[in-house]
């Protein structure tokens, strides 16, 4: 009797898929992202879980090309590169990040001074983007962190940090 073919497995374990065009698969989980996402009410945070490289991370840079399309900006963090540095300096590099991502949308926001890098600024610049965004087609800022585990020895550090996060979106959002 013959043998059943034995399939590769068409996934690459290794380092993210920075390239669109090797990216295939995973329209279900993109589907679902944009689905919970693009919901009017409810879900403001998703969790993507798995194994290490697994592909978590070319799926959010899959979405930071806009593959949910034109009502999300989306503002992609790697938390790797902030291993080390004082939450101030990962909070005003965010508020840069989402000020980027924002003005490459094409949508003008006056920048405020994110020259000291610390805290203090980023309500403010949170709250000049969302100002921006009212008035405008419905936008959605989608902001991805990538490496969450620095985060959280950030949030370990300074609890406070974790609340600031929270009541900035629930309050702004």
């Amino acid at each position: 009797r013959p043998r059943a073919r034995i399939l590769a497995n068409p996934y690459i374990a290794g380092m993210p898929i920075k390239e669109a065009d090797r990216f295939f698969g995973r329209k279900d989980t993109l589907n679902a992202i944009e689905l919970k996402l693009g919901q009017a009410s409810g879900v403001k945070s998703l969790i993507l879980f798995g194994a290490r490289r697994s592909g978590k991370t070319s799926i959010l840079l899959r979405i930071k090309d806009h593959r949910l399309g034109d009502s999300f900006i989306p503002v992609y963090i790697d938390m790797q590169s902030f291993a080390g540095v004082q939450a101030n300096i990962f909070l005003a590099s965010l508020a840069r990040a989402v000020l980027s991502a924002v003005s490459d949308f094409g949508i003008d926001v006056p920048a405020p001074a994110l020259s000291r890098a610390d805290a203090p600024e980023f309500r403010p610049t949170f709250q000049e983007v969302l100002k921006s965004l009212l008035g405008s087609v419905p936008h959605n800022v989608l902001i991805m962190i990538d490496e969450y585990e620095v985060l959280l020895e950030f949030i370990k550090n300074d609890p406070s940090l974790a609340l600031q996060l929270q009541h900035l979106v629930e309050s702004e959002a």
